[in-house]
């Protein structure tokens, strides 16, 4: 049973010996030694002293999405419960614990675009500076002006420029050192008024002008792109897209391409699609323990009963090495670990 250890302000709690089975998308059996809210930069500092005293490790959770839990996480599992949304002109503060889909339908509804592309992405506002998240030809990194943290190392609100978060293909500053150091409390935006739709993807070029003609129909659509592609976690568990899309030099592209898989090139350098080389290489429904292949969307990894993190690392290293065999593609994970 979870234990209440107490409230220290108004919004931060405090809970001993937590089950996190379900808060994290991919339904792994977790529990954290404890758990805490926060919404105040005093709730932090408070959390701080707690830490500092205990010797514990902060671990961010959000909606659990797009991560891997261990069964036993000894430090504080800490979530925002701020889901606040400020709106000067153009540009967006959002508080951490905001819903991203939200934050989307939020901007929609006051006539400022430019996350439509990004609609249906699961998780917070606060995981998705972590992994920049991207989708359909959008990254977040183009939207962003800055990222304000709580740096549990210092003790102290810090705020990071779009520079100064290092941003890359999935990856930022806060996902290589985020672990016991940084918790992202709010992200702000600088959108625009006019909409301009972003057509790059070959499904979003596809769509007829109807369905691109405003930012509310370009959304639905890419909802239902998403969800024609990609398995719903609340009835089938999982951690969303499971391996980056891999750069490869320009010899191995044309080797992939004369083997009928389509390169593309991204930032003047080559990717190819990881769920085209894990389709290509015959291991769509292939299952290890409780975890298996999606046969819906060869990226997806899906809770099929009962997986363990076990089970996930030896489908992940048969893929890899699979892929890596048959193509000499190295897959890179996606999800965040935490698994101490």
């Amino acid at each position: 049973m979870n234990r209440f250890i107490g409230s220290f302000f108004m919004s931060l709690t405090v809970y001993s010996n937590v089950d996190l089975t379900r808060r994290n998308t991919m339904g792994l059996n977790s529990r954290a030694r404890y758990a805490a809210t926060c919404l105040t930069p005093q709730d932090l500092n408070s959390l701080f002293e707690i830490a500092q005293r205990d010797q514990l490790k902060v671990f961010p959770l959000g909606s659990g999405s797009n991560l891997l839990l261990h069964d036993w996480i000894d430090g504080i599992v800490l979530t925002s419960i701020d889901r606040s949304v400020e709106i000067e002109g153009v540009r967006v503060t959002a508080g951490a614990g905001l819903s991203w889909d939200e934050l989307v339908q939020i901007t929609l509804a006051n006539n400022l675009f430019g996350l439509e592309n990004l609609s249906g992405i699961p998780g917070t506002v606060g995981a998705a500076p972590m992994q920049n998240i991207g989708a359909y030809g959008v990254e977040l990194s183009e939207m962003i002006i800055g990222v304000e943290v709580f740096d549990f190392v210092k003790n102290e609100t810090r705020y990071f420029d779009r520079e100064a978060c290092q941003f890359g293909y999935r990856t930022s500053h806060f996902k290589v050192y985020q672990a016991g150091q940084y918790f992202i409390t709010k992200v702000i935006l600088e959108l625009k008024r006019h909409f301009q739709p972003v057509l790059a993807y070959s499904d979003i070029a596809r769509l007829p002008k109807t369905q691109t003609a405003s930012g509310q129909s370009l959304r639905s659509a890419v909802l239902a792109i998403r969800a024609g592609k990609l398995p719903d976690y609340n009835n089938t568990p999982n951690a969303g897209s499971f391996f980056k899309n891999p750069f490869v030099t320009q010899k191995m592209s044309q080797d992939l391409s004369s083997q009928g898989l389509r390169t593309y090139s991204f930032d003047g350098r080559f990717k190819v699609s990881a769920a085209a080389l894990i389709q290509a290489a015959g291991l769509v429904g292939i299952r290890s323990g409780g975890v298996r292949v999606s046969p819906k969307h060869a990226l997806v990894f899906e809770n099929v009963g009962e997986a363990t993190l076990a089970d996930i690392q030896d489908l992940a290293a048969r893929v890899r090495e699979a892929v890596h065999t048959q193509f000499g593609v190295q897959l890179e994970m996606e999800p965040q670990g935490y698994v101490v």
